[in-house]
C-alpha cells in the first residue's frame, strides 16, 4: 500500500502517516517511551535527527527527567551536530598536516613516505610511518614518549 492509500483508509493525512512511519526509525527504547507517553511525538520527531540510537535514548531520558520542550531538543540536536562538524574540521586540518609532513619527508629522503594516523586502538596521538626504499619497507611506530631521534630503534 502507498502512504496516500493508507491515509485514506484510516482517515488521516498523508503527512501524518509519513511522520508515524518515520518514528519506526527510532531506537526501540525511545519508541517504548513514546508508547508510554513519557515523551511526545514532537519530541520523538526531533530525536530522529540523531543517527546514534544510544544518543537518542540518552536524550529521550533527559527529556523525560528534565521536562524539556521540543524546542530545547532541537537546540540540543543542533549543538550536537555543530560539535560533530567542528571535530570533522579538526580532523581535516590534522590530515592536512600529515600530508604536508609526508611531502617534506619524501623530498628529504627521496623515496615514497606514507603516514597512517591512529594505530591500534585508533589513538590519534600515534602515527605509523612507512618508508619505502629499494630494499623494501621500513615500518616505524611513533612512540608514546618522545625519543631523541625519529627512527630510534628502527633498522634500515
Amino acid at each position: 500500500l502507498k502512504q496516500d492509500e493508507v491515509a485514506t483508509k484510516v482517515s488521516k493525512s498523508r503527512a501524518s502517516i509519513t511522520n508515524s512511519l518515520r518514528l519506526l526509525k527510532l531506537d526501540p527504547r525511545v519508541q517504548k517511551m513514546l508508547e508510554e507517553e513519557m515523551i511526545s511525538t514532537g519530541h520523538a520527531r526531533a530525536l530522529l535527527a540523531i543517527s546514534n540510537k544510544d544518543k537518542q535514548y540518552e536524550i529521550a531520558q533527559k527529556v523525560f527527567d528534565e521536562k524539556l520542550s521540543v524546542r530545547d531538543i532541537e537546540k540540543l540536536v543542533k549543538d550536537l551536530k555543530k560539535i560533530k562538524k567542528n571535530k570533522k574540521e579538526e580532523k581535516d586540518v590534522h590530515d592536512f598536516l600529515y600530508t604536508e609532513l609526508e611531502e617534506s619527508m619524501k623530498q628529504i629522503l627521496g623515496s615514497k613516505v606514507s603516514i597512517k594516523v591512529g594505530g591500534p586502538g585508533r589513538k590519534r596521538h600515534r602515527a605509523f610511518i612507512l618508508l619505502y626504499f629499494r630494499t623494501g619497507i621500513l615500518r616505524h611506530k611513533t612512540p608514546s614518549k618522545p625519543v631523541s631521534t625519529p627512527l630510534e630503534g628502527a633498522m634500515i
